[in-house]
């Protein structure tokens, strides 16, 4: 046998050694990771491809779901990505079985499991980035997960594959030392992006707590000073909300639309450092709420007539910061 063909088996022999390991890796009765697993020094590049999957086209209705179960399963990427650079930071060495172990059997891909291929592909640019950015790279941070499941969320009519590359979009403008040398977009591809957030049977976790943008919140436009004989500094929003100049059903002169409507559900967010009072009027029409709202307060509105949000004359509460989030 030519020292040529020695060379070729060796290599054929460390590609089926990296496929155990990955497959070994990722059975849950194993309990143990192989230490110190490194990848041969002469593994060629290999190509990433995206996973062959169809996309899942977005429905209407339970967009309320949907929103947070992107919130989630972004999470669950980036959570698992850091644990991934924690890895190669505190081993110094990309292990496939522990690679195989963390994104198979966290995330189990919807394709069964990453390819030893896929694994090397990823450890390569894992160990790069490592290399190359060193101590800088960091968490995500959370207001980044935020906008990126938000910009994910407004791409859903698109289906997964459009959802996932505006979440990706987000995070290589925010975070470039992340994406610098595209072992983040490898992870991200190799796993298929957003797509088990689509899907309705799969179990992505615990998403109850990820309310917030999955709402539609509309910060106030303006105000007007008004009202006898004391006079009141009124908020005023913008479309979608609608301002009305009367109480409907209610006698009394108009006002400068200053009178709020809103579905049920909706929620008055404080976000001023002021208080402010609500009035409310259901369809009767009575006043069923009239009451204040502290900084960083909130209040769930329903059967809303007609209502206002005011201030004294000599309080402003800035652009903005009187928020209707529509659920």
């Amino acid at each position: 046998m030519t020292i040529r063909q020695q060379l070729l088996l060796i290599r054929q022999q460390n590609t089926e050694i990296i496929r155990l390991l990955s497959i070994m890796a990722r059975q849950p009765q194993c309990g143990c990771l192989p230490p110190n697993v490194q990848f041969p020094s002469d593994l060629p590049p290999i190509p990433l491809l995206p996973p062959d999957l169809p996309d899942v086209p977005h429905t209407p209705g339970g967009d309320l779901v949907l929103c947070k179960r992107i919130q989630k399963e972004i999470d669950n990427i980036l959570v698992v990505w850091e644990q991934a650079v924690d890895i190669a930071q505190v081993a110094g060495v990309v292990s496939v079985a522990a690679l195989a172990a963390l994104i198979g059997g966290a995330l189990a891909p919807e394709t069964g499991g990453l390819s030893a291929v896929g694994l090397a592909a990823l450890a390569a640019g894992l160990s790069a980035l490592i290399s190359e950015a060193g101590s800088e790279i960091g968490d995500v941070p959370q207001p980044t997960r935020e906008r990126a499941a938000k910009a994910a969320y407004n791409a859903r009519s698109g289906g997964a594959a459009s959802a996932s590359s505006a979440a990706l979009q987000v995070l290589r403008d925010e975070q470039p030392v992340l994406i610098t040398a595209g072992a983040f977009v490898a992870f991200w591809t190799l796993w298929g992006g957003l797509r088990r957030a689509f899907d309705p049977n799969a179990n992505i976790g615990d998403w109850t707590p990820y309310p917030e943008i999955c709402e539609a919140c509309y910060g106030h436009v303006d105000y007007v000073d008004d009202g006898t004989p004391t006079v009141e500094r009124i908020y005023r929003w913008g479309s979608p909300i609608v301002m009305m100049s009367r109480v409907p059903g209610l006698g009394g002169p108009a006002r400068p639309n200053v009178y709020f409507r809103v579905p049920d559900g909706t929620v008055l967010r404080n976000e001023s450092p002021h208080t402010v009072g609500i009035a409310v009027w259901n369809y009767t029409p009575t006043l069923i709420i009239n009451r204040p709202i502290s900084p960083g307060g909130s209040i769930t509105l329903a059967n809303v007539n007609a209502g206002y949000v005011s201030t004294s004359p000599s309080v402003l509460c800035p652009p903005g910061t009187l928020k209707f989030c529509i659920p």
